[in-house]
């Protein structure tokens, strides 16, 4: 599972996680949907925004849930140990995480063979992390 000290894609202007799309609603709706300055968390040195409030509390009661794997970074460029932020609209949830794709590309090759994807992935993030700015 995602650890909350991962450094999560964030818009460097406003400081929102994902830019500002629900994380909670890719995991109920399957969808990218932007979340409301109505409904905000911080969490994880970002401002997450969600839909409504069961969306809200359902992260606060298990942000680990619905955080993105790899901090929201591609997991494609993160097996190559480089931290590329995904695109919130090009996404999946594959067993339970979620993953955000740089583009379509990145999303095909990724399930191509998912799992070897992914522990590729969880190999190069500690190297891919070192490069983030703290």
């Amino acid at each position: 599972m995602a650890a909350t000290n991962e450094r999560v894609v964030a818009d460097r202007h406003s400081g929102l996680a994902l830019w500002g799309y629900d994380p909670v609603a890719y995991h109920l709706e399957g969808a990218a949907r932007q979340g409301s300055a109505k409904y905000e968390l911080a969490h994880a040195n970002v401002v997450w925004r969600f839909v409504n409030a069961g969306n809200l509390a359902a992260f606060k009661e298990a942000p680990d849930d619905y955080m993105p794997a790899f901090g929201g970074h591609d997991p494609s460029a993160v097996a190559r140990k480089a931290a590329v932020p995904g695109n919130p609209e090009v996404f999946a949830v594959w067993s339970g995480r979620l993953l955000l794709f740089r583009n379509e590309a990145s999303r095909e090759r990724f399930f191509t063979d998912p799992a070897n994807a992914f522990r590729a992935a969880e190999s190069g993030w500690d190297e891919a992390a070192r490069t983030l700015p703290r």
